[in-house]
């Protein structure tokens, strides 16, 4: 790493300044610039002993960042991997958008910063989907919004948000017709194709039957192998329709997921013991050598 990004790591923190020497320097400031500098001079330990407990405690998100940063590299160069990928876990969840210039880091460092970027994702993803379930749809929302910031292209995060902000915004409005009402409202007529999210007021449906999607061989010669990820609708009759791909590996490898799924039957949905469509989500493996 060059001189130059030593600089800017510097400027980042506000220690290397134009401004006139009198202005005092913020002590927790000038102790992440110490380590920074005992990174440099190749003296990882002492730079983690120094680093470690200044990172949770400092208040400046640019300095706490910067802090965390180093703490890190100074972990993956002891090869401490779990530690490294902690206090990346630590920087990120500060600033999910957080990206490391490629060009100025080893791949080892990026290595560590993309499996914590991975773990944290999971991490939040099953406590917005356990909020969700929890009927806690605001907190669900906040943590799958952090989610997609971290990896905006995760596909089961955007389903389940969306479904939280339905709920959401169906929960506030029953709420509100509560409120505004002197009694029970008469009970409302659904149509008959209305197809729910399912919700534990509900008994899901149950797969009676499953079919394994051929493999095509034109994409097994290619090598193409993956998860194929499939929404689709379970009618009142155990049918499914609708199918739609919302996690692509290939036309071909899609085009037998779907055709496997049309095939599946399910004991249908129960909602206060009538029988109700609703959708569902199913994934399909591909795997070359299963």
């Amino acid at each position: 790493m060059s001189a130059r990004y030593r600089c800017a790591a510097l400027f980042t923190l506000g220690l290397v300044n134009p401004s006139p020497p009198s202005l005092a320097m913020p002590s927790s400031a000038a102790n992440v610039e110490r380590g920074i500098e005992i990174y440099w001079a190749g003296q990882y330990r002492e730079t983690v002993a120094l680093l470690a407990p200044l990172c949770p405690a400092e208040s400046r998100e640019d300095v706490a960042i910067e802090c965390f940063k180093y703490l890190a590299f100074s972990h993956v160069a002891l090869g401490e991997a779990d530690m490294a990928q902690q206090a990346f876990s630590r920087l990120l969840a500060r600033d999910a958008e957080y990206q490391l210039d490629e060009s100025l880091v080893s791949p080892k460092i990026l290595e560590q910063i993309h499996v914590a970027r991975r773990q944290l994702v999971d991490e939040l993803f099953e406590k917005g989907k356990t909020a969700y379930f929890d009927k806690n749809y605001e907190t669900a929302t906040e943590l799958l919004a952090q989610v997609l910031r971290l990896d905006p292209e995760q596909v089961l995060a955007k389903e389940y948000s969306q479904l939280a902000g339905e709920q959401s915004a169906l929960v506030e409005k029953q709420a509100s017709l509560t409120k505004a009402a002197s009694e029970a409202p008469p009970p409302i007529e659904e149509p008959e194709d209305r197809v729910y999210h399912v919700t534990s007021r509900m008994t899901p449906p149950v797969l009676l039957s499953k079919i394994q999607p051929e493999y095509p061989s034109a994409e097994r010669r290619a090598g193409r192998e993956g998860t194929v990820i499939v929404t689709a609708v379970v009618g009142k009759d155990g049918g499914v329709r609708d199918p739609k791909v919302i996690r692509s590996v290939s036309p071909g490898l899609d085009a037998a997921a779907v055709q496997a799924v049309l095939q599946w039957r399910y004991r249908p949905a129960l909602l206060e013991e009538r029988e109700v469509a609703v959708y569902t989500v199913v994934r399909l493996s591909f795997n070359l050598n299963p």
